[in-house]
């Protein structure tokens, strides 16, 4: 598991990275107020990627391991469950520019391009899963690479054509990322040798864990994109592209978390009773604050410096934003590797009303604190006060399962 961890985290920094020196590369090309609207299509195709597959992207990495005569169907549900999703995502934002307009902040070619980059997230989120719980860990690395790659390629040649637009410059994001996904599917079906196959009986055995991990990713992704919905319309685009480059460097360590629990879950999967996993996913949590605390001291110090360097002084609030930040990341970060546990004891109800509130709450938060002439920096002490009641509250809860029967539950029981 170890050299999963590092190579994965190897390449996930190294995708990062790109994405990065892309990053800087349309900030520079289009401004802040271009980088926003890139920023508000590829937030409102993320948060949909992750929550309309109701719950399989999560239920993936388990049921992988587990259901190891079945994961044909597995695959031939996620692509399903993708395509039917992004239909259900097209119907609804056309409804809405026809009913509300001003509500559905996409102009031209960013709403066409929201829809397809759905997809592509989609089907390389619930794919990635299920690769992950086959142990073919070296194609997601190299994918992710790859494709970073090719995204900075294609806007390298755009700004040196001149067609620095940021329309063209979405459109290969999203052009690239689709590739990517297809090359997913073709993956899978090299390493099963049979076509995916969907199989509804399949999804009905796996529906209550489902359910329950759709309101959970749905709660988690109000809770991590809302706040960039919110600025935008009331801070200006503008804002939101600062606001914009402190969730990309947010986004490094929460990159860092997500490789060690998607490596961790179905390892720890094999315990027969949730106690038994308890104090492994405890001790990893506890390196992880330890590093992660370091790592953010050396960014919130080195980042005004940094960032009006690299971005240029028009970007040099972004830095002010990150430092607001970081606490929030430090405990987000810790409450993501004890969800772990949360996932093994099927997701409890607790564990959903916990996010639920929590999302309410930054929501509140985040208007009040923009209101309070803090502009985007509000949503960044927004995102900190409720990242740190989570964690606490959390805390609370795992404490409480360790000493409660409900830990000697078996672990394929819950699921």
């Amino acid at each position: 598991m170890l050299r999963n961890i590092i190579s994965t985290y190897i390449a996930r920094i190294s995708s990062l990275l790109l994405n990065f020196l892309t990053n800087i590369l349309i900030a520079r090309a289009v401004g802040p107020e271009g980088r926003g609207f890139i920023a508000f299509a590829s937030s409102l195709a993320s948060f949909w990627a992750s929550s309309g597959s109701f719950g399989i992207n999560l239920s993936n990495f388990i049921f992988g391991a587990k259901w190891t005569d079945k994961r044909s169907h597995l695959v031939g549900n996620s692509i399903a469950i993708s395509l039917y999703s992004t239909l259900f995502l097209l119907l609804v934002l056309s409804l809405g520019k026809i009913i509300c307009p001003q509500l559905i902040y996409l102009p031209g070619v960013f709403f066409l391009g929201a829809i397809f980059y759905t997809l592509a997230l989609m089907l390389l989120t619930n794919l990635q899963a299920l690769l992950f719980a086959f142990d073919k860990v070296k194609i997601c690395n190299i994918q992710e690479v790859v494709s970073k790659v090719l995204i900075l390629a294609g806007c390298l040649i755009l700004c040196y054509l001149h067609w620095q637009s940021p329309g063209k410059i979405f459109i290969t994001l999203v052009t690239i990322t689709l590739i990517a996904s297809f090359y997913y599917i073709y993956a899978c079906y090299k390493f099963l040798a049979q076509k995916p196959q969907v199989s509804w009986q399949i999804f009905k055995d796996s529906i209550s864990f489902n359910f329950r991990a759709f309101l959970f990713m749905t709660t988690s992704n109000i809770f991590l994109f809302a706040d960039t919905f919110l600025v935008t319309h009331l801070c200006g685009p503008s804002q939101a592209g600062l606001y914009n480059i402190a969730i990309i460097m947010r986004s490094f360590f929460l990159t860092f978390v997500g490789v060690i629990t998607q490596l961790l879950l179905p390892k720890v999967s094999q315990h027969k009773v949730i106690r038994e996993a308890i104090p492994e996913v405890l001790r990893v949590s506890f390196i992880t604050t330890a590093v992660g605390i370091t790592l953010l001291i050396i960014t919130a110090i080195i980042s005004p410096v940094i960032i009006p360097m690299v971005l240029g002084q028009e970007f040099a609030s972004s830095a002010t934003m990150f430092i607001w930040i970081a606490p929030g990341v430090l405990f987000f970060c810790n409450y993501n590797i004890l969800l772990v546990i949360f996932n093994l004891s099927g997701l409890p109800n607790r564990s959903i009303i916990s996010i639920m509130l929590a999302s309410v709450l930054n929501l509140v938060l985040c208007y009040l604190f923009i209101h309070q002439d803090g502009g985007a920096i509000g949503a960044c002490q927004a995102f900190s006060v409720t990242s740190l009641l989570l964690d606490i509250v959390t805390w609370i809860q795992i404490l409480a399962l360790r000493k409660s029967p409900e830990s000697l539950q078996e672990i394929a029981s819950v699921q």
